[in-house]
Parts: structure tokens; sequence; C-alpha cells
């Protein structure tokens, strides 16, 4: 018995179960997760734009007390939490 041929029995005998699922839920997942990617990308823009006409005093301002970081954890948080909620919704509906 050669190592092609264990090597051959393993691989069929994965694809027909666990890595079968594993690979169609990361599929899922990730089909889930580019769509929240392209709707969070669109928000982000359009904060963007919406604080383009700020003094620059302002923003420096802003700065200074950090509030650019806390954005962008919040944001981070949310993008994270919609994706983890897109993920596990998928994934329940492929195990029924």
């Amino acid at each position: 018995m050669g190592l092609s041929s264990i090597l051959s029995k393993t691989v069929d005998s994965a694809s027909s179960g666990f890595l079968k699922k594993a690979l169609t839920g990361a599929g899922l997942g990730l089909a889930s997760t580019a769509g929240v990617t392209v709707l969070v990308n669109s928000y982000i823009d359009n904060l963007r734009t919406s604080t383009g006409g700020l003094s620059s005093e302002l923003l420096a301002i802003l700065h200074l007390s950090a509030l650019d970081y806390a954005l962008s954890i919040i944001l981070s948080a949310v993008v994270t939490r919609i994706a983890l909620n897109s993920v596990g919704l998928q994934l329940s509906k492929l195990s029924k």
C-alpha cells in the first residue's frame, strides 16, 4: 500500500463528509460577507464625502480627541458582528 493510495482514500472519505460540508459552508460565508462588504464600503464612502466639507481645524480637533480611531473601532465591530451573524444564518440553513 503506497502513499498515493492512502492519500486517495483519505481524500475520498473526507470529500464525502466533513471536508465537503466545511468547504460548502465557507463558500456561503464568503458570499454573504462579500455582500456585506459592498454595503459597508458604500456607507464609509458616504461618510467620507459628508465630512469632506468640514474645516481642517475642526478635523484636527476631532483627530486630537481620537474620534477617528473610535469610529474605526465601532465600524469594525459592526462589520464583524454582521459577518458573523450572516455566516451563522447560512450554516444553520445548510445543516437542516
